[in-house]
Parts: C-alpha cells; sequence; structure tokens
C-alpha cells in the first residue's frame, strides 16, 4: 500500500548500500556493479539533468520511501528513500524543503520498487533545457602579441 506527501527533505536518509555518500565509496559498489547505470557519473549526469529540469518547469515523479527500517549511516531520519535517488539529489542541489513521496507499506515497501518508471510527471520545458544545456561558447584561442624589442640607436 502506498499514500501520497510531501515530505520534509530533512526527514528522509537518501543513502542506502548502493547509493553512499562519497565518492570512494561509490568505486566500491561500480566494482561490485560493472553496469555503467550505476556509475558515480552516470548517477551525476542524471542528478544534474534533472535539476536543470526543475528549473525548467518538470515536475518530478514522486519518490519512494517507507519508515525507517535500516538506519543507514546513522542518520536517524524518520523515512528511508526506497527509490528515487537522483531525484532527491537534485531536490536537494536545488535547496528545496520539501520532496513529492510516495510512502510504502507492506510487502511493497522494497528498495528499487519504482525501478523503470520515469522520473517526470510533467516534462520539462524542452525549449528551455536545451538554452539551459548550451555549453559557453568557445572563445578562440588568443593570438600571442608580438613582442616589439626595442633596439637602443647607436650615437
Amino acid at each position: 500500500m502506498k499514500k501520497f506527501s510531501m515530505l520534509k527533505m530533512a526527514d528522509i536518509n537518501p543513502y542506502d548500500d548502493n547509493h553512499p555518500k562519497t565518492e570512494p565509496e561509490w568505486e566500491e559498489v561500480e566494482k561490485k556493479y560493472p553496469d555503467p547505470s550505476y556509475s558515480w557519473d552516470t548517477h551525476k549526469k542524471g542528478i544534474e539533468y534533472i535539476s536543470r529540469g526543475l528549473c525548467c518547469g518538470g515536475e518530478i515523479t514522486p519518490i519512494a520511501v517507507r519508515e525507517t527500517v535500516i538506519d543507514y549511516f546513522g542518520m536517524n531520519r524518520k523515512y528511508e528513500r526506497l527509490d528515487g535517488y537522483k531525484r532527491y539529489m537534485a531536490c536537494a542541489l536545488r535547496d528545496l524543503n520539501e520532496i513529492p513521496c510516495y510512502i510504502y507499506s507492506g510487502d511493497e515497501a522494497t528498495p528499487g520498487c519504482q525501478h523503470g518508471a520515469p522520473a517526470w510527471i510533467k516534462e520539462p520545458d524542452a525549449d528551455k533545457l536545451r538554452v539551459s544545456v548550451k555549453e559557453e561558447p568557445k572563445k578562440e584561442k588568443e593570438k600571442p602579441k608580438k613582442q616589439r624589442i626595442y633596439k637602443r640607436r647607436k650615437k
């Protein structure tokens, strides 16, 4: 069973064994799961994309949480994230205070319960997103200025 709620970000522990807090710990996850979709780089790109989408009118699919059963990293939070790490981190990057959540209970409350679900309820405005993604125009290399060598005139 699940119910919808807007929860305070501070009440949710986003970390677990496959989504650790630090990059060195991510290296261990990458060794355990060589699939590139588990890499820190893949997650970081996803977080940045969702973060930009939030600024361009996108609305994320609520993340999946349950009341804390396992206190990962001793964070003492009321809820633990089951699915939606990138969405959670994108909201944290945007300094949001609340995040839409489905609170799961019973047999449905399993990690990865939303695997394969879309990240967006409402897609971000594609034109605005494209503009925010554009790279800075590359500057042409400045040609070194010719140094003038002044010679002393002979008297």
